[in-house]
């Protein structure tokens, strides 16, 4: 298929998600930019890796400078801070800052970055990975990953608007839970018996967002673009 970006960054490819999102880049011959907070990186083949902290201003200019050098036609935003589960009325606002930082500042930092070099070459695609809890009724005690994940959605929505006149499409995806290392913490029993409430009967799976972001950054999706993909297997139809 003819490719609509050849050079793509990732941040948060030592995740799940990430990695997966790499690999299915890599193997349609794409050169990649990965980032990543810590952990180990996939080898792939054309791929640039970069490690850094995104609340770090020093290194998400390092990560800019990068870009600048070397502009990208494809952003895909799936870094995440690890979920906290907590009480709003007993905490501050330490846990929401890092939210903020990485899901919504960093994003609209390294956007443009790349926007500005994605105007200049004729478009490009920006992806951003929320949750499924933006849609419908969010869980208690997890005030701060939900209200950053908001956030990311509505600067998406914004910029779909503001950039679509340089042919730049921004769009999101928000899965539903996946059995990951991020979610860990989610009791096995719980994650059978959302499998079981889903209309397709399983979780999503790493695999399951990286086609959608490959399907978002082709000429497949040219005339896509302010969406947010449910990927939830039918889940969020409640």
């Amino acid at each position: 298929m003819e490719q609509a970006e050849k050079r793509i960054l990732i941040t948060g490819a030592s995740g799940a998600f990430g990695e997966a999102i790499a690999r299915r880049f890599s193997a349609a011959g794409y050169e990649l930019l990965l980032h990543a907070h810590a952990g180990k990186l996939a080898h792939l083949s054309g791929a640039q890796t970069i490690t850094g902290d995104l609340r770090r201003q020093a290194d998400l200019d390092a990560l800019i400078d990068v870009i600048e050098k070397k502009p990208v036609d494809g952003f895909i935003h799936a870094a995440s801070v690890p979920v906290v589960t907590e009480n709003f009325l007993e905490t501050d606002e330490a846990n929401l800052r890092e939210q903020l930082d990485v899901a919504l500042l960093a994003f609209a930092a390294l956007a443009r970055a790349c926007a500005k070099r994605m105007r200049e070459r004729g478009g490009g695609s920006i992806v951003a990975i929320l949750s499924g809890y933006v849609m419908g009724l969010p869980p208690a005690r997890m005030a701060s990953y939900v209200t950053a994940k908001h956030a990311l959605l509505g600067l998406a929505k914004a910029l779909s608007a503001e950039l679509g006149a340089y042919h730049i499409r921004v769009n999101a995806i928000s899965p539903s839970l996946a059995d990951t290392p991020f979610s860990s913490a989610v009791p096995a029993p719980y994650k059978k018996l959302l499998a079981n409430q889903t209309p397709l009967r399983r979780l999503c799976t790493p695999e399951d967002v990286a086609s959608t972001a490959f399907f978002l950054c082709s000429q497949d999706a040219s005339f896509i673009t302010g969406a947010n993909i449910p990927l939830t297997g039918g889940l969020s139809m409640h």
